[in-house]
């Protein structure tokens, strides 16, 4: 045990690193709206919004994306609460 400040500490953590083999580009940044997302991430949210009905086939465009992910989280969220 440590002891710091006369408060007993436990052991000290440890970080490690790994090794994605992974094109950093497919990742989801969790702290960016979906418009900033790499372009495979709207790729496959706009097919699952058009999947459950949030686009239709030809709606392609960055407004009409984030007016359906808008939609998608409202709509899930509200669903969450009645629960």
């Amino acid at each position: 045990m440590r002891v710091e400040g006369g408060t007993q500490l436990g052991p000290k953590g440890r970080m490690y690193e790994v090794a994605i083999k992974s094109d950093p580009d497919r990742f989801l940044d969790w702290d960016a709206p979906l418009a900033e997302q790499p372009q495979p991430i709207q790729d496959i949210a706009r097919a699952k919004l058009k999947e459950h009905g949030y686009l239709r086939a030809n709606d392609d465009g960055p407004r009409q994306l984030t007016s359906a992910w808008k939609a998608f989280v409202n709509e899930t969220r509200q669903h969450d609460r009645r629960r």
